[in-house]
């Protein structure tokens, strides 16, 4: 634990789920890069909201699944 009381990030050696994911779907890499540009945009114009009530939800949820393996 570090001073600030967060675990540092666990390191693995084995692919990512989002590699699993991209590996079992051809062409999902270029949907990525789309969505991504898409999302870039909307910030760089300043229409992009984060639903802090949602993302929070997801943390705190990742954080228990995290926790129980």
């Amino acid at each position: 634990m570090t001073v600030t009381g967060r675990l540092p990030p666990r390191k693995s050696t084995e692919n990512t789920r989002n590699d699993q994911f991209l590996a079992a779907h051809p062409g999902a890499d270029m949907a990525r890069e789309g969505r991504v540009a898409e999302l870039r945009r909307l910030v760089a114009d300043g229409q992009y909201r984060v639903d802090s009530g949602r993302l929070a939800i997801k943390i705190l949820a990742r954080a228990l699944r995290d926790r129980a393996s």
